[in-house]
């Protein structure tokens, strides 16, 4: 993808980011999310956003640049670059919210798995 040498006034720019932002903001579920930006974006432009984030998560995670090349299929320099952003206010934000959905994914199971043998446990005895 190639952006335009003609720039969007100041007003335009403003206006399409803002009805851009709305969009995201609307977008109900993460299929819907995932089905909007699979064909928005390119493939490429799509797994570098993905990827980005799965660089991210590993590098908070403590993972070295030689773990997360050999799992992630990247450079070093894509990890250098990931973690440049790392302490920005946008990533940050992000990696918080996956955080909270890994931690409410895992209570769910639990809660599902201690429920299943307690009603195994109730109809045996």
């Amino acid at each position: 993808m190639q952006l335009s040498a003609k720039n969007l006034s100041k007003q335009q720019l403003l206006t399409v980011s803002q009805q851009f932002h709305t969009l995201i903001a609307d977008l109900r579920s993460p299929r819907q999310v995932e089905t909007f930006f699979k064909d928005f974006l390119s493939t490429t432009e799509y797994l570098v956003m993905v990827k980005r984030l799965a660089i991210a998560q590993a590098l908070i995670s403590g993972k070295s640049y030689e773990e997360i090349k050999r799992d992630l299929k990247v450079s070093s320099a894509t990890i250098s670059g990931v973690s440049e952003i790392l302490p920005k206010k946008g990533m940050q934000l992000a990696l918080q919210k996956m955080k909270v959905d890994v931690w409410a994914t895992q209570t769910a199971y639990t809660i599902q798995s201690w429920l299943k043998k307690k009603s195994s446990l109730l109809f045996r005895g």
